[in-house]
């Protein structure tokens, strides 16, 4: 279970699958999740602004089920992004703080070689590091 607040959309599903449901209140019994197929594809609806363990939880689940591998082996903290732009043999990263203070990022070698800012174990507030390595 998850928690929801600010938003809660009120939702009838017609061609869409409800894999969750609002637990309480006026809303309970309606989606809070849905799934509908449509050709080759899937879409998701999130009905309600939930807390950050649900997205963590949800988006972790798409990416397996997509069987997309992660850029980085440990954990991304909050407020910092990871990105990767690729050639035919190079990826680059971009990791990117996007809070006002220092934040612990636990670049490690297999990140690669630093092209814009230094590696270290934390990234300042507002700071940036570009890497590149080899593609696997």
């Amino acid at each position: 279970t998850y928690t929801c607040k600010n938003l809660c959309d009120l939702v009838s599903v017609t061609t869409a699958e409800a894999l969750l449901t609002y637990q309480e209140d006026f809303y309970q019994g309606m989606p809070a999740l849905t799934k509908n197929r449509y050709g080759n594809g899937t879409a998701y609806y999130i009905c309600a602004d939930m807390e950050q363990d649900f997205y963590n939880d949800f988006y972790r689940l798409l990416a397996e089920k997509a069987e997309l591998s992660l850029p980085v082996v440990w954990e991304i903290p909050e407020g910092i992004e990871v990105a990767t732009r690729e050639s035919e043999d190079t990826q680059y990263l971009f990791v990117q703080n996007f809070n006002a203070e220092a934040v612990r990022v636990p670049l490690a070698e297999e990140d690669g070689e630093v092209l814009v800012g230094k590696k270290t174990n934390e990234l300042p507030g507002y700071g940036s590091v570009v890497l590149r390595r080899k593609r696997k």
